[in-house]
């Protein structure tokens, strides 16, 4: 199990075991101390919301829920112990016990008590620990000590000790009472209750004050607590407990909190009260004192004043007057003010002034509203004084003041609203109330009891809504009691009978439970739903008890008529949802079932009548049903997912007082049925479906076989996403048919038109099961009579009249025409014995059916089927057109844009599919490369999508409807992407061609993970990592493993249904787009990685030719990687499945890929027959998809309209090319008539130019003038002609021309082969491009050398070129698109949708604009590179590279292999010197004696240099076994590693001499002569070669040798070779030749010509001097291919101690130096612009990161902390995070790595791409500097991210190496650079130094192995000097 895996587990407490927890264990045992601190932290993050969840769902230990068992509870909490345990041992602090605390209290409520008392003493530990008071560590329960020191006052840490001591209490509370009554004894009578340690102490401590808020709920939780436990303690202790729970509420409450607290101190009073003759003589004593810190306690943080004006507080005194006067202390009856008498009369009121001040104050009501202010305060409070003892005995008297107290309480009512008298009313109605209900406690009249009580019900009902406050807490309860209050008033037996009498006890109930329902649901709309719940719960219990006394056919009646029952169901919704929202599911969902209960009960009858009158199978939604669905979609998904209560969710278990009928019942179960249908592929969900699906089918089984064969198709239906077995499918299906074509309906005589319907839905279904199966013969055959039935549907449909044609009267004579034609075509059609071309399209009118792959005629008859809706119509054309444009018949999909134009134009299309249809059409017309009307379709789509979202804000949506929206945004965003990528590649912008690929996939991967989200459909398989937060994967992808899973040929997993099949559909071809777009660039890694996620998606749509794309992509990936036999079995796997599949394009794809395979294999002729094969079955394939069968001849023009014509073009290119030896211009002539523009026209132009330069060389060696020169060295301009005639033969006339021919197809090729051609392409073409325009020159053709040097470095760097490209667009544009809901803008500018991603994006731009301010110079550089990129032709007008501003001591050599291997082409560029190339052959006629030269082919070469470097590998994992070994082993170690040492030397130096030969000077450094000097030298030079010549017969030289060519060879050693002197003069005289003279090579005598060269070269020596003011220290760059980047050229003889560093292009490096130059810009300083400056204080340094290096570590430990005192800065000895490397990459000048690898672990090579900046960096990691080799893919590694990322010199490891030597090495490097603080000192000062580059060179010769550790350092980039 891996951690990931653990923390999973541990996230989930159902999936939590004792094998969990071992896991656990182990891992906190083995890692490291970082590791572990971060896992133990996370597992304690993660087992914490774990409980949560367990606490939400409603488990109890006493009564546990699935799916979490009472064992893994106890597992969870087991792991948060030991995780605990675990990290207090690493750390101690604040944090920990907040989440040791925060553990705990998830346990305290679910009531796991013994388990929270276990935790809480390492608690106790902990916080004693941080108070630095170890003692009180054993101190007794419920203290905590307060220590001398300021910690005791810091709010976090009293914070933790509040909380640990309130769980403890909590958890004491819980235990045996007699073992701890001491304890709390204890705590409640301590003597001073500030200090002690106790809670209350905490509480009142200054330090408190602050948080009061964060502690009051802790101590309302102890009340609580308390008020439920201390009935289990005796009297006094109990009262003392709740007392003391009161002093810790008041002790950090506010003024509303004292609202309600002194009830609860009145309550418990009360209670004394009761039993105070029980209670001990002193305990009187105790008790007022405890009251009276009460009062001090408030006092001192709400005020006496405030206290005494609290009416809540006065009850709470005149409560405690009560208590008897005798021995009570004084002080105390002093405070309360404890009466002595009681008057027992009230002189102020007597029954004719009660009714006269009433009658005065109604009076003011109206005339003087402000005397009634000033009046009724003071009358409120006499007239309760009086009724609490009015002295009346006459029931008249009572009358009398009731009726006048009533009219003034009515007259108030109707009039406070409305006036200024509002804020009386609270006063105002609670004195009335309070009045009212003495009243009715006295000697009242039995006539006017129903009127009190129904005043004094108002009267509360009204209160409590004045009452209740959202923003105070406290306000609740008192609202809530006087509605209680009102119930009890009603069920008090004195009223009852009254009440009851008159009928107001009914209506009076209806009153309160509205007022309970108004109140609680406007605390559900304010948020709280948990202060809700009391007031709807009293509400529906109210309902309840009314519904039980009506009858059920008065209940059906008042539902339709009476609001009062209609809100009856919706009052108990509201009430679950509070739940819901609580997380108290299970209440919920007993809840919802009542409510559905009580409204099935009240319309049932209408349900019944419904569901038997109607013609449709689902449920109504019309009053009086709305709510219905509603209710059971709530009860299905919380019972099935939240609860998986299994078939106890039916709806069918319901408990009913009425009996529903069966069709009822049925329709009731399927609306369950058809909630959980998508998801049956989880096994719980599927085994509920079933069993619902039994109970439907024993409902229907008898008397309903139309509504039964409904459920036997969604069994079938079902079934194809769980991979029902055929033979079960086919019995259901014949079971359908039987009871369709039945007579007698019985019961379903309403439903007989839906059989139609039906039928074709299971034709349809049974269509996939038999895909599924592969049995294409079924598929053809149900196919056959949908379409059959479909079109007598159409029929029908037609002849009605019931569809009128929105287009013209000519357009709709036409239609009919073809709908008349096509019943013959259809019958062609069935005479087929193969399948059409399968087409994939979205659902269409059969529901919700994905029709996967029919046939086209079954599309044009959907066409004419569809027509009835002329919105499913439109969609239909517009899918037709779509799929005709994705196969190439781009004819027939313009005239299907047409048709659908005249029906957008109506207005019964909606705008989404008019949007949808612009934007595909814009993309069709970008295609044909029609761009300005494309362009023009684009902004009108844009422009209307604006103004439609614009209107929709204004509209309410309901849920479902903005899920549709909100997916369809994204969907159309994707489409507005994909058509901007089309129209931006016929502008050839390939970064905004990316961009748009990207924004259109991640749109598609948002949509489609919101639907399943919010559909609850599960994910295909686990996501393995996010692609669409990175661009470029070189590092952190998996290498493509291209062994393909066939198991079975294509996947059959879990499939996607309706709209998830709908957006799978556009995820798959926009990552189809993206993958594709990567394997042209020659990103193999993305490509794969892109390939192997359309491929999942594939799986879900289970599309043949689908999920073939994919595989065919992997493939070909698997090719190119030149895994051949991986790729070759995969195809072999899939045969027997394509061979049915014959025509199709999968067949034809396959076929290729099986040529390619044995054409890499040498078994040419099989590979012919195989393209033959898909030739063949892609013609056959045109043939059936012609647009005769899709179109009438007569507007069908569009013969060049071919069916997947780029395929095809593909095909036919490789079988051209396979007859590049004889015919091959019929082939060229098929390509050529495929198409003008897109793939088939760069093919063609490709296949042209490979095939004409084959042709043009091929020429050459049959010429019999020429074929000597097969092995001849070529170069440009060896030879100046001087004279204008030739004697040329007319062979040679006609060959220079047909070579010209040749150079104009590349050129062209080249035009189009960046935008729509593939890497491999482009190299292959510019390389061979290059070798041509080499032998023209030869031939005396006068070509530009810098052109042609500027094309191959091109080719070399092609790949890069790109990647460079793309990763511009990250570090400069990925601000410019914040929103991928914001569709890309033609003026690269991004159009703002909504006003939410306006507010998004104004925030980043305004983060943008501060991070360009601070990297504006690197923006313009980077924006600079990439307008010269896009600006760059290449065709002819290819602009050559500026090798003029090279600085005069750079060299530059670019090597590469040609194409076929046979030869290097080499090129040396100076900044002062003519651009030099030859074209040398490995097999040479310089060589005199080939057999004695070893074989040194380049893939002998690469495959010794693999072995030497793998032994090495092998030997040096062994150190660690021979470091304690005896002498011989290690003097045998160290053999063998000599040996390898020598081997690899040897190399070297037999590649120098073998490929390089005499033309190595190439590579020799730059020496300066004076004009007279080379005078003398060139004529020296041509001296000998006359010399030479003479001995040949001739006398003299006709043309001058290039004097670049003399300078160049004049710097050879005369000490070289002989043969290396021969291959110098076989070039000149082949040079001759080919130029036109004539010369007898065999009469010349090369042996005394090599004497005479050796002299020459001698006497050039002595006379050549090097230019004086150069005074710059020489410096080569190595610019390589994929070939030979993996042989250290550095340490070849020629190059070995000398400056040499590799580039990747000649563009990087002019780039290089433009922006040394910008950043020297006004710099008048002494330095050149030649070099990368850096500031060496400014480094950061990573030491070994991984722990395991630990003699590196000792070695360099001391030195860069010591660099410490002149700013380096770095980590050492722990794993850095990517956060830090980027910001060092970024902000410091120089990066130091000692570690493995490159710190490709802790940084990804794609977020190193995307940096502005990057430090110069040096990576001693092994294998640092490696590029990985790809087959025909461009290398790929470290380096090139870091070059990419803006590094500008870079040191790295080309191959594993010992740490020791390669220590060693670095410590010599930074020796020689003076990094020590003194050298860096020294360095800010002065204005020279030493090049990095030198340093590396120097210090190749400290290592024991000079070569086998000594050459596997190498710079990339340019110098630093330090």
């Amino acid at each position: 199990m891996s951690q990931t895996q653990l923390l999973q587990s541990l996230g989930d407490t159902a999936s939590t075991s004792a094998d969990t927890v071992e896991v656990l264990k182990r891992f906190i045992r083995d890692l490291d101390i970082p590791e572990r601190r971060i896992l133990v932290m996370k597992a304690i993050n993660a087992v914490t919301i774990a409980l949560g969840h367990v606490q939400k769902s409603g488990w109890m230990s006493s009564a546990p829920i699935p799916p979490y068992s009472q064992s893994a509870v106890e597992n969870t909490i087991l792991s948060a112990e030991i995780s605990l345990t675990a990290l207090r041992v690493m750390k101690s602090g604040v944090n920990i016990e907040k989440a040791t605390l925060n553990f705990v209290g998830k346990l305290l409520a679910l009531k796991l008590y013994e388990a929270a008392w276990h935790l809480l003493p390492s608690t106790k530990i902990g916080i004693c620990s941080i108070l630095h008071d170890p003692q009180s560590v054993g101190s007794k329960e419920l203290v905590i000590p307060h220590p001398q020191s300021e910690l005791s006052q810091d709010p976090d840490l009293i914070l933790v000790i509040v909380t640990y001591l309130s769980y403890e209490a909590h958890a004491l509370l819980h235990k045996e009472p007699r073992l701890v009554t001491s304890l709390f004894w204890d705590m409640v009578s301590a003597v001073n209750f500030t200090t002690g340690g106790y809670i209350l102490s905490w509480l009142t401590s200054p330090g408190a004050q602050g948080i009061a808020d964060k502690l009051l709920p802790l101590c309302t939780s102890l009340l609580k607590a308390v008020e439920l436990k201390y009935t289990v303690f005796g009297e006094e202790l109990s009262v003392l407990l709740r007392i003391y729970a009161i002093q810790c509420v008041l002790s950090v409450g506010s003024g509303e909190e004292y609202k309600w607290i002194w009830k609860q101190a009145r309550n418990v009073v009360k209670e004394y009260i009761k039993y105070k003759s029980a209670a001990s003589s002193s305990f009187g004593n105790i008790f007022d004192k405890s009251l009276m810190s009460c009062v001090e306690i408030a006092g001192s943080r709400y005020g006496t004043n405030d206290l005494d004006a609290d009416p809540s507080f006065q009850d709470l005194l005149s409560e405690w007057r009560r208590l008897p006067v005798k021995d009570r202390d004084k002080a105390v009856l002093g405070f309360i003010g404890a009466p002595t008498t009681r008057s027992t009369v009230n002189p102020q009121f007597s029954t004719s002034n009660i009714t006269i001040r009433a009658s005065k104050l109604s009076l003011c009501l109206t005339g003087n509203p402000q005397e009634f202010g000033t009046l009724i305060g003071t009358w409120c409070e006499d007239i309760q004084k009086w009724a609490s003892n009015p002295g009346i005995e006459n029931e008249n008297d009572w009358t009398n003041i009731y009726n006048g107290l009533e009219k003034l309480r009515r007259k108030f009512r109707r009039t406070y609203e409305s006036s200024d008298l509002e804020k009386y009313a609270i006063i105002v109605f609670a004195s009335f109330s309070d009045v009212y209900s003495r009243l009715i406690k006295g000697r009242v009249s039995s006539r006017i009891i129903p009127d009190l009580v129904s005043a004094t019900i108002e009267c509360r009902i009204v209160l409590s809504k004045h009452l209740l406050k959202h923003v105070d807490a406290h306000t609740y309860g008192k609202s809530l009691d006087q509605l209680t209050t009102s119930l009890h008033l009603l069920e008090d037996s004195h009223t009852n009978k009254e009440l009851v009498a008159t009928g107001k006890f009914r209506t009076l109930r209806q009153c309160i439970s509205g007022a309970l329902w108004n109140l609680g649901s406007s605390l559900y709309q304010a948020g709280h739903w948990d202060h809700a719940i009391p007031f709807i719960s009293e509400g529906v219990m109210v309902d309840r008890d009314l519904l039980q006394t009506e009858s059920i056919d008065d209940k059906g009646e008042k539902y339709l008529t009476d609001q009062f029952y209609q809100q009856m169901p919706r009052r108990m919704m509201l009430l679950a949802s509070c739940y819901v929202k609580l997380g108290e599911r299970l209440d919920a969902y007993k809840l919802y079932r009542d409510a559905l209960a009580c409204l099935l009960t009240l319309i049932g009858r209408p349900l019944d009548t419904h569901c038997r009158t109607s013609s449709g199978f689902s449920l109504p939604t019309e009053s009086p049903f709305q709510h219905l669905i509603g209710l059971i979609e709530r009860i299905t998904v919380i019972g099935a997912y939240e609860l998986r209560l299994s078939a106890d969710i039916s709806v069918d278990t319901l408990s009913l007082p009425i009996d529903l009928s069966p069709i009822s019942r049925g329709t009731l179960i399927e609306a369950q049925i058809s909630i959980l249908r998508h998801d049956t592929r989880k096994n719980y969900i599927g085994s509920i479906v079933q069993d619902l699906l039994k109970s439907v089918e024993a409902i229907y089984q008898k008397g309903y076989p139309i509504r039964f064969t409904r459920i036997i198709l969604t069994r079938i239906e079902l079934g194809y996403y769980t991979n029902y077995p055929w033979h079960e499918a086919l019995n259901l299906a014949e079971r359908c048919l039987t009871l369709l074509t039945g007579e007698d309906l019985i019961s379903d005589t309403i439903l007989a038109g839906y059989r139609d319907q039906i039928q074709i839905k299971l034709f349809c279904w049974m269509q996939l099961h038999a895909h599924t199966g592969q049995k294409l013969d079924v598929i053809k055959k149900y196919a056959l009579s949908a379409l059959n039935l479909l079109q007598e549907l159409a029929s029908r449909a037609t002849s009605s009249g019931s569809y009128t044609p929105t287009t013209s009267k000519a357009t709709a004579k036409n239609s009919m025409q073809k709908t008349q034609s096509k019943s013959s075509r259809i019958n062609r059609q069935s005479k087929r014995t193969k399948p059409d071309q399968t087409i994939s399209v979205e659902k269409t009118t059969l529901e919700r059916i994905p029709l996967p792959e029919f046939t086209d005629d079954f599309w044009h008859l959907m066409v004419q089927y569809t027509k009835i809706q002329e919105e499913v119509y439109a969609k239909t054309l517009l899918e037709l057109a779509h799929q005709c444009n994705r196969i190439g018949k781009f004819g027939v999909a313009s005239v299907h844009y047409s048709q659908c134009l005249a029906v957008i134009n109506g207005d019964a299309v909606s705008n989404s599919t008019r949007i949808m249809f612009l934007l595909r059409f814009a993309r069709h017309l970008a295609t044909i490369r029609n761009v300005d009307k494309s362009k023009e379709l684009y902004s009108e789509a844009q422009e209307l999508y604006s103004k439609n979202h614009e209107e929709r804000e204004d509209l309410s949506q309901k849920p479902e409807e903005k899920l549709r929206t909100k997916c369809m945004d994204w969907r159309v965003a994707s489409e507005a992407c994909l058509a901007y990528a089309y129209i931006q590649m016929q502008y050839r912008n390939l970064p905004s061609v990316r961009r748009a690929y990207m924004q259109s996939l991640r749109l598609q991967k948002a949509a489609l993970e919101f639907l399943r989200r919010f559909t609850k459909v599960e994910e295909l398989r686990p996501v393995e990592r996010n692609p669409f937060d990175m661009e470029d994967l070189v590092s952190a992808l998996p290498v493509l493993d291209p062994q393909l899973d066939n198991a079975h040929a294509f996947s059959s997993g879990p499939k996607f249904e309706g709209w998830h099949w709908y957006f799978a559909n556009g995820l798959l071809e926009a990552t189809m787009s993206v993958a594709t777009y990567h394997f042209l660039k020659g990103n193999h890694q993305d490509a794969s990685f892109f390939a192997q996620e359309a491929r999942k998606c594939s799986e879900g749509i289970n599309s043949f030719q689908s999920d073939a794309r994919a595989i065919f992509l992997e493939i070909q990936i698997a090719l190119h990687l030149g895994k051949v036999d991986a790729a070759f079995e995969s195809l072999s796997n899939m045969e027997n499945t394509i061979a049915d599949l014959k025509p199709s394009v999968a067949h034809s794809q396959w076929n290729w890929l099986l040529s390619a395979c044995y054409q890499r294999r040498g078994e040419h002729s099989r590979a012919e027959m195989h393209l033959k094969e898909a030739e063949v079955s892609l013609q056959l394939l045109d043939q059936l998809l012609d647009p005769t069968i899709i179109l009438d001849s007569s507007t069908s023009t569009l013969e060049t309209d071919i069916a997947y014509a780029d395929i095809l073009a593909s095909v036919v290119a490789a079988h051209a090319w396979g007859l590049r030896n004889s015919n091959h211009e019929v082939p060229l002539v098929t390509l050529e008539k495929m198409g003008t523009h897109g793939t088939p026209e760069t093919i063609w132009r490709y296949s042209l130019a490979t095939l004409s330069l084959h042709k043009s060389t091929g020429s050459i060696w049959t010429d019999s003038s020429l074929g000597s020169f097969s092995d001849s060295v070529l170069g440009i301009r060896a030879i100046d002609v001087t004279k204008s005639s030739k004697a040329m033969i007319s062979s040679r006339i006609q060959l220079m021309h047909q070579f010209e021919d040749t150079l104009g197809h590349c050129w062209s090729a080249l035009e189009v082969l960046p935008y729509q051609g593939s890497s491999f392409q482009y190299r292959e073409v510019a390389l061979k491009l290059v070798q041509a325009m080499i032998k023209l020159s030869a031939f005396g053709k006068s070509v530009r050398a810098d052109t042609v040097a500027t094309l191959f470095d091109l080719a070399v760097s092609w790949t890069i070129h790109r990647e460079l490209l793309d990763s511009i667009g990250e570090k400069v544009h990925i601000s410019q698109q914040p929103d991928d809901l914001n569709w890309p803008s033609m003026v690269q500018r991004p159009i703002a949708i909504s006003s939410k991603s306006s507010q998004k994006g104004s925030q980043l731009s305004l983060m943008t604009s501060i991070r360009e301010t601070g990297d504006r110079f690197a923006d313009d550089h980077w924006s600079d590179i990439e307008s010269r990129i896009l600006s760059r032709r290449y065709d002819e007008d290819l602009q050559p590279l500026p090798f003029g501003d090279l600085p005069l001591h750079w060299t530059v050599v670019t090597m590469s292999v040609s194409d076929t291997k046979d030869s290097i082409l080499i090129s040396r560029c100076r900044g002062d010197q003519p651009v030099l190339m030859f074209d040398i052959p490995l097999k040479r006629n310089a060589r005199s004696d080939q057999s004695q030269s070893p074989s040194m082919s380049v893939d002998w070469v690469t495959q010794e240099l693999k072995e030497i470097i793998e032994l090495s590998c092998q030997n040096g994992k062994r150190a660690t076994e021979v470091i304690n070994a005896n002498r011989e082993a290690r003097a045998q170690w160290w053999s063998e590693r000599s040996l390898l040492d020598k081997r690899l030397s040897g190399l070297l130096e037999d590649i120098e001499f073998c490929w390089l030969g005499g033309f190595k000077a190439a590579f020799l450094d730059h020496v300066w002569v004076t004009e007279e000097t080379f005078t003398t030298i060139e004529g020296v030079f041509h001296q000998a070669f006359r010399h030479l010549l003479s001995s040949g017969g001739r006398s003299s030289l006709l043309d001058r040798i290039n004097p670049a060519v003399i300078r160049c060879f004049a710097q050879l050693s005369p000490d070289c070779r002989n043969e290396e002197l021969e291959d110098i003069i076989y070039f000149v005289l082949d040079a001759y030749q080919l130029a036109g003279n004539s010369i007898s090579l065999s009469d010349i005598d090369i042996d005394e010509g090599i004497i005479d060269l050796r002299r020459i070269l001698r006497e050039i020596r002595h006379i050549q001097t090097k230019k004086a003011n150069l005074g710059k220290k020489q410096h080569l760059f190595l610019i390589l291919d994929r070939n030979l980047q993996a042989i250290p050229w550095e340490s070849t003889p020629i190059l070995r101690g000398r400056a040499v560093s590799r580039v990747p292009s000649l563009a990087f490096l002019f780039d290089s130096l433009r922006l040394a130059k910008a950043r020297r810009a006004g710099d008048d300083g002494p330095l050149p612009v030649d070099r990368f400056s850096i500031n060496p204080s400014h480094t950061f340094y990573v030491l070994n990161p991984g722990g395991d290096l630990r003699r590196t570590e000792e070695k360099f430990k001391p030195w860069v902390q010591q660099m410490s005192k002149v700013g380096w800065s770095g980590i050492i000895g722990r794993k850095p995070t990517e956060f830090e490397l980027v910001n060092a990459l970024d902000r410091s000048d120089l990066f130091i790595y000692f570690g493995h690898g490159g710190a490709e672990q802790y940084i990804r090579g794609s977020r190193i791409r995307t940096l502005k900046n990057c430090a110069a960096a040096m990576l001693w990691g092994c294998s640092s500097g490696l590029m990985a080799d790809a087959g025909d893919f461009e290398r790929s590694g470290t380096p090139y991210n870091y070059l990419i990322g803006g590094c500008q010199s870079l040191v790295a490891n080309l191959w594993d190496v010992t740490d020791k030597d390669i220590d060693k090495f670095a410590e010599a490097v930074f020796k020689e650079l003076r990094m020590d603080v003194e050298g860096v000192k020294t360095e800010l000062e002065s204005s020279e130094g030493v090049s990095v580059v030198d340093a590396v060179a120097r210090a190749r010769s400290v290592c024991k192995l000079p070569y086998l550790t000594g050459a596997a350092p190498i710079v990339y980039g340019i110098p630093f000097y330090l």
